[in-house]
């Protein structure tokens, strides 16, 4: 399953939990004044998934990339949502989408990262959670 399409259910799992407006932003410039933006913005490669061994597979196919991905839950309003967010999060750190097992974390930012990365994208710094998101199955 891509990436988008596992942000997407989070996105719609978080909204259905704390009952806000959830939206996924492709720049933190174009979050809107209500609700809750998840920003999606690094992608890497799963190293651990990278070097299991690979199991035999019938179809000799080779296993998709095992990737991760950093995002971002913005509010423009402070902290409004953020908690609600936070503790949906913090009570399922796993989600059962399609068959697969998403699994979500905290991912802290310290002080230089957020200011690097918040002017790397020409955006005022504005309070937020950071989260890793990867599929179990990866």
């Amino acid at each position: 399953m891509p990436l988008a399409t596992d942000l997407e259910s989070v996105r719609a799992w978080l909204q259905a939990a704390t009952g806000l407006t959830i939206r996924i932003s492709a720049k933190p410039s174009a979050i809107t004044r209500t609700g809750i933006d998840l920003w999606p913005w690094r992608i890497e490669e799963d190293a651990a998934a990278r070097n299991r061994l690979p199991s035999p597979r019938a179809d000799s196919q080779t296993p998709p990339a095992a990737l991760k991905l950093y995002f971002l839950a913005l509010s423009a309003r402070g902290l409004d949502g953020l908690d609600q967010v936070h503790q949906a999060l913090h009570d399922h750190p796993a989600l059962i989408v399609a068959g697969r097992r998403l699994l979500l974390k905290p991912h802290p930012l310290d002080a230089a990262q957020a200011d690097a990365l918040f002017t790397a994208a020409q955006c005022p710094l504005r309070p937020f959670l950071s989260y890793e998101l990867r599929s179990a199955g990866n």
